[in-house]
């Protein structure tokens, strides 16, 4: 299992020093790059956690393919490397990603419905819950026809289910219990 509150200790700095030199978009880039290179059954994650490897043979191979990155990046990837914490690597990004976000005031949020909305009612959605919630809200939308109709919203830790299944199992564990 992977150690989230580990992985934020490593991550904080990363974000602190990108927020002095005003490169946090390029850093939030690079970690998204470096996520989709570390995607499942890829060359470079078998690399990086093969511990035959050393850790200078397994910096190099970092360097060379992710040379355009920022000083930064690169020192974070050496860091967690020569600590032996490759597995880091791989949800450096979506931890990044939160603590840019709740700087910013900005929370995640994801929509779920049985339809595609369109963009009005999209944008009025999102209005309603910056104002529910007292922050940005940056909305991912899903369409899902398992939830019949209505809605299913999920803003950071709430979960608002408006959906005809969530009422359906509802009424019946009312009805069994």
């Amino acid at each position: 299992m992977i150690d989230i509150g580990l992985a934020r200790r490593y991550v904080q700095p990363l974000f602190e020093v990108a927020r002095e030199k005003g490169i946090l978009d390029k850093v939030v880039s690079e970690l998204k790059e470096l996520n989709a290179a570390l995607g499942d059954g890829s060359d470079l994650k078998v690399i990086l956690s093969d511990p035959s490897i050393s850790s200078q043979s397994r910096i190099a191979v970092i360097e060379e393919i992710f040379s355009g990155f920022s000083e930064s990046s690169l020192n974070f990837i050496r860091l967690v490397i020569e600590k032996n914490r490759s597995f880091i690597l791989e949800i450096a990004y979506s931890i990044f990603k939160k603590i840019k976000d709740e700087a910013e005031g900005l929370l995640s949020g994801m929509v779920e419905s049985a339809v595609p909305l369109d963009d009005q009612t999209s944008n009025k959605l999102r209005l309603q819950l910056e104002g529910s919630f007292g922050h940005k809200v940056d909305i991912e939308y899903r369409t899902n026809p398992e939830i019949l109709g209505g809605l299913r919203i999920r803003v950071g830790n709430t979960v608002l289910d408006g959906s005809i299944t969530g009422k359906l199992d509802s009424l019946k564990n009312v009805l069994i219990g």
